[in-house]
């Protein structure tokens, strides 16, 4: 008796401290709007508390068992070394701390017992409630002028991108808990008002990138679901689609009057996009100044593969190819290897893991395009989702285990 209640304990607290290490930025900035804590201090504050919590998971030390498991390890630590000198050479503060924090948790990933633990409803629940958050910051949900299809949160943190990926965090969720839990009506409906609620706040934000990572873990979620006796035929699975639809609309035509338009808007910019990078036509100047930043930053590498051109050199939003330009090829190739081939090609053999693991399969791959789209190498948005799945493959005993 006593074991199954440590095990209830070790489960709920790890769901609560995902929930607070994927999604909490959100209430750091609700604290930070409170004017209780500088800035970045009330991200730390957050983390701290979610690492607290991990440790309750913890289960006495990892395993380096396999040739892969010490190739991912030291490549990993390799990695943030390299940036951690860059960072220090440059006084870049931020990025100093961020080499600490990340460090961390990549042990304390390193050291929880994923393989044992199931991430569900709890996680779901805090998840969805801290994307929430966002709604009760917005100045206006019903605004005359669209502009790119974006509401203001406020001016120090009009961060839409991070907030939408926030939401794919919380829909990783819903995703992974119904290929072990997706019994009865009653669970699927609030599931189906979680999903339109996320939704509707990806749509709200007006960031385009999100939506491959949204449409990937809903159509994952109803897969599972399409597979359970409760959508067994097709006219119930048909019937449960439009009702998600109906939910989505209603919800929409409740908060905003004005969301329409943002998600015609929306549809616009994709389609402008698509048809910008594909040199189809040029109807997109954020898509047509990615284009340009990348033959920039491709040409960069090619006048200096060996060296690169420097730490920050560039601004290319493109952590890839960002990677290869500043620090060069071997940088480039150990941070390719370590953060996108390798965790590829484990996250698509576990992804149907009822555990933990399988939980950051699904988180990865839904979030992995921000490798191509966004930011540079050394942010910490990429490495919120990226630590879990790069310590789990360095564990033999989560690889074995989750088979």
């Amino acid at each position: 008796m006593e074991i199954k209640k440590n095990y209830f304990c070790r489960t709920n607290y790890l769901q609560l401290a995902l929930a607070l290490y994927f999604t909490g930025a959100l209430l750091a900035w609700s604290l930070q709007g409170l004017g209780i804590l500088p800035r970045f201090y009330d991200i730390g504050v957050v983390l701290t508390l979610s690492f607290m919590l991990i440790f309750v998971a913890l289960r006495g030390g990892f395993l380096l068992k396999r040739k892969l498991n010490y190739l991912v390890f030291m490549s990993f630590l390799i990695v943030v070394f390299i940036v951690l000198l860059n960072s220090l050479a440059s006084s870049d503060s931020k990025v100093i701390l961020f080499c600490f924090v990340f460090t961390i948790s990549y042990f304390l990933f390193l050291n929880m017992a994923s393989y044992k633990i199931k991430v569900g409803k709890i996680y779901i629940f805090f998840s969805t409630l801290l994307c929430c958050l966002f709604l009760f910051q917005v100045e206006s949900l019903n605004m005359d002028e669209i502009g790119i299809g974006r509401v203001s949160v406020s001016e120090e943190n009009a961060a839409y991108g991070f907030i939408a990926y926030c939401c794919v965090c919380s829909l990783a969720g819903y995703a992974h808990n119904a290929k072990f839990d997706c019994n009865g009506y009653q669970q699927f409906l609030l599931e189906l008002a979680g999903i339109s609620i996320l939704l509707y706040i990806v749509i709200l934000t007006g960031v385009r990138s999100p939506l491959f990572g949204c449409s990937f873990l809903i159509i994952y979620w109803f897969y599972q679901y399409a597979r359970s006796e409760l959508l067994s035929s097709p006219l119930r699975l048909v019937s449960m689609i439009c009702l998600l639809c109906g939910m989505f609309l209603i919800l929409s035509l409740w908060l905003s009057d004005s969301f329409f338009e943002r998600l015609l808007h929306m549809g616009d910019t994709l389609y402008s996009g698509l048809m910008t990078i594909s040199g189809s036509a040029v109807t997109d100047s954020a898509s047509f100044s990615r284009v340009l930043m990348r033959g920039i930053g491709l040409d960069s590498f090619l006048s200096n593969p060996i060296q690169g051109s420097g730490y920050k050199s560039l601004w290319l939003d493109f952590p890839l190819l960002q990677a290869y330009s500043d620090l060069g090829i071997l940088f480039g190739f150990l941070f390719m290897g370590t953060f996108l081939i390798l965790p590829c090609l484990f996250s698509l053999r576990y992804i149907n893991s009822s555990n933990a693991v399988g939980f950051f399969s699904l988180l990865y791959l839904a979030n992995v395009p921000r490798l191509f789209l966004h930011g540079q190498p050394y942010d910490w948005q990429h490495f919120i989702y990226l630590v879990p799945i790069v310590a789990y493959m360095s564990n033999a005993r989560m690889m074995t285990d989750s088979s």
